[in-house]
């Protein structure tokens, strides 16, 4: 019984995902921080990358990526991570935010797991995570 609540309430949370990306000078690891959000297990994710006014090669290495999950908003001029966080939450059109700096990779599962936390823990509850 307590599966089947489960899943009803699983499904009735499901739904877009925006995961923003801050980055500033990240050529170096944009690339692999990219490739880790992409192959998450959660298919329904948004990614929006937003380029803190970079002056190396990080927007030519997210425009490599040829994926219409990916929007790329860009500063004009360097605002601080912040900013560009907000300008993030701003262009989000998910249900959910997730957030991962521009150097870090997720674990394929992690928004899998964030939006399984969501559904245990009910509407109203803000789920965290430190991997």
């Amino acid at each position: 019984m307590k599966t089947g609540v489960k899943f009803s309430l699983m499904r009735s949370v499901r739904g877009l995902v925006s995961v923003i990306i801050p980055t500033f000078n990240s050529s170096a690891y944009i690339a692999e921080t990219l490739a880790s959000v992409l192959s998450q297990t959660y298919a329904e994710i948004e990614v929006i990358v937003v380029d803190d006014a970079s002056s190396d090669r990080t927007v030519d290495a997210v425009k490599a990526f040829a994926d219409q999950r990916i929007k790329l908003v860009r500063h004009g001029r360097n605002r601080g991570p912040g900013a560009a966080r907000n300008t993030g939450m701003a262009a989000a059109q998910g249900r959910w935010v997730a957030f991962v700096d521009s150097d870090d990779q997720m674990k394929a599962d992690r928004v899998e797991k964030l939006v399984a936390a969501i559904a245990d823990a009910g509407e109203g509850f803000f789920v965290a995570d430190d991997e």
